[in-house]
């Protein structure tokens, strides 16, 4: 069976619930292609459903390590901090997604949340990497390069 085929199967799997089938379809492809980013990310989050904090973690850091940029991964990150009992340790993951998206509003909800939980006065405001983030997907790269340089 094809890669594509395999992430296909993964994926439908995940959207009927079916994670044991979703992470069976991930673990047949990542024993031909080990490196395979969709397979560890669709694999952390099965896991994840599956209450396998440990393991979703796993797949969750091998996906940054293939693609750091990926905020699918950085929330699911997040979300086994949380089950965890480590409310620092999701904000901070939350906080890196959100610098990576600031457009998505349900991370900064979930970064109010854990400010209030963990007693964290004042308002939120994105990084300077988020700032540089936003300057990039708006063409403003002479900006974005100021704040990354800053970040530097």
């Amino acid at each position: 069976m094809e890669l594509n085929e395999l992430i296909h199967q993964a994926q439908e799997a995940m959207d009927q619930g079916d994670y044991r089938r979703a992470a069976a379809a991930c673990a047949h492809a990542l024993e031909a292609y080990p490196s395979c980013l969709s397979a560890h990310r669709l694999l952390g989050e099965s896991c994840l459903e599956q209450g396998e904090v440990e393991r979703a973690t796993e797949h969750f850091e091998r996906t940054l390590t293939l693609d750091p940029l990926n905020v699918v991964a950085r929330l699911g990150l997040g979300v086994a901090c949380e089950e965890r009992g480590d409310p620092r340790g999701a904000y901070t993951n939350y906080l890196r997604a959100w610098d990576l998206n600031p457009a998505l509003d349900q991370i900064r909800d979930e970064l109010v949340r854990l400010r209030a939980a963990l007693g964290t006065g004042g308002r939120l405001h994105l990084t300077r990497a988020g700032l540089a983030s936003t300057y990039l997907r708006g063409g403003q790269f002479g900006r974005a390069a100021a704040e990354w340089r800053a970040v530097l």
